[in-house]
């Protein structure tokens, strides 16, 4: 006995796959100091805060780049619960080519100092 079943091929005729640029975002601690109530305000995607102790970070993956000029990046000493909040411009990061970024990293440097990393497609 021969049974035959119906197949069917789906994909081709669908919508086109989005083309826009995936870049990953970063919060890094590069200080030496241990950081709480981390918070990036933007109109952007969210990317986990709360506490980073000093070298350590965190990161969300696969998302389009933010449209916002920019953003803040807010947080408290941990141990003093001092707050510190820095403004940072995104103009380099648009100033870019599309599809020349695959990650941003938001540097905690001190309770003084954030800066914007860029790291280009290889």
């Amino acid at each position: 006995m021969l049974l035959i079943l119906p197949t069917s091929f789906i994909g081709c005729l669908g919508d086109k796959e989005d083309s826009s640029p995936m870049i990953d975002i970063t919060i890094r601690n590069s200080s030496s100091q241990d950081v709480d109530w981390v918070k990036l305000t933007w109109e952007g995607p969210h990317v986990p805060g709360g506490i980073i102790p000093a070298g350590k970070g965190s990161t969300t993956a696969g998302h389009v780049p933010p449209g916002t000029t920019t953003a803040t990046i807010e947080f408290v000493d941990k141990d003093t619960r001092e707050p510190f909040s820095h403004e940072i411009s995104l103009a380099e990061l648009h100033a870019k080519q599309p599809n020349s970024v695959r990650q941003i990293i938001f540097r905690i440097l001190s309770h003084q100092s954030v800066e914007l990393v860029i790291v280009g497609s290889d």
